[in-house]
């Protein structure tokens, strides 16, 4: 990932996104305290997705498809939500994807459904300069100190 893509990444995340987990089985409720550091149980991703090539208005869409799954079930939290799309050093395409689940748990045991689809964003991506085609490392949401 290049740097300002990073930058911009973790800006988003800093600036306007928080999580705050609704601890019931319905879909969460947006937070709105910004800057709130993230719930222990929760799990917040950014998710860097390398298309093959020609592929990325599907990928896009096929994301989209996860999203809308993923938060009609319930197992991820409404915000921070982000979707960006750069160019990695190569100057080729990626999109980054940031997400916070409901908790540690909800992405090791998705439904079929959902796993069918994640079968298919793994189709439309391809691994490139020692990444793999999908990369979700696990972050935590902090305040910024003064």
């Amino acid at each position: 990932m290049t740097k300002p893509l990073a930058f911009l990444a973790l800006a988003f995340l800093l600036l306007g996104a928080t999580a705050v987990p609704d601890r019931s089985l319905a879909a969460p409720k947006p937070a709105h305290h910004a800057l709130a550091p993230q719930d222990s149980e929760t799990e917040t991703v950014l998710s860097t997705f390398r298309p093959r090539t020609g592929m990325e208005d599907e990928l896009l869409k096929t994301m989209n498809q996860n999203w809308s799954t993923l938060h009609k079930l319930g197992l991820v939290l409404e915000e921070p939500h982000l979707v960006l799309r750069g160019k990695d050093d190569a100057g080729k395409p990626i999109f980054v994807e940031i997400l916070t689940w409901r908790d540690h748990e909800a992405a090791d045991h998705v439904p079929a459904e959902v796993q069918a689809i994640w079968d298919r964003l793994q189709s439309l991506v391809e691994a490139r300069e020692g990444h793999r085609g999908i990369e979700f490392p696990e972050f935590e949401i902090v305040s910024p100190t003064p």
